[in-house]
């Protein structure tokens, strides 16, 4: 990614996005192994609320900035598509109907990216 992209804010934002999720199932693994009321439950528990708390600030900034190339498009229709699905895009969209033409339209863009 150039210094110079017009998106490598949308960029650096949805792959830190991506991190902090990968890391969020981990701890939900961590937590359901151990108990929610075990030392490492609690830590986990804690951490995930971070995370949580860092991915609202994350998509409301994505929300507010206008992907100008391909590969900003492309990632702002990640965070959409994670967005659409209750955050398991291979289960296609949430039940909810509101979400079937987002979710299609951000599957749509990534598929034409190659992402």
């Amino acid at each position: 990614m150039s210094a110079r992209n017009p998106d490598r804010e949308i960029i650096a934002m949805v792959a830190e996005f991506k991190k902090r999720d990968a890391v969020f199932e981990r701890l939900h693994a961590i937590e359901d192994a151990h108990g929610y009321r075990s030392p490492e439950g609690q830590a986990a528990a804690a951490e995930v609320s971070r995370i949580v708390q860092r991915g609202w600030k994350i998509r409301a900034r994505v929300t507010k900035l206008v992907a100008k190339t391909p590969e900003g498009l492309a990632a702002k229709a990640w965070l959409a598509l994670w967005e659409t699905c209750d955050g398991v895009p291979e289960e296609g969209p949430s039940a909810c109907e509101d979400h079937a033409v987002a979710w299609s339209l951000a599957r749509d863009i990534l598929e034409r990216a190659g992402a």
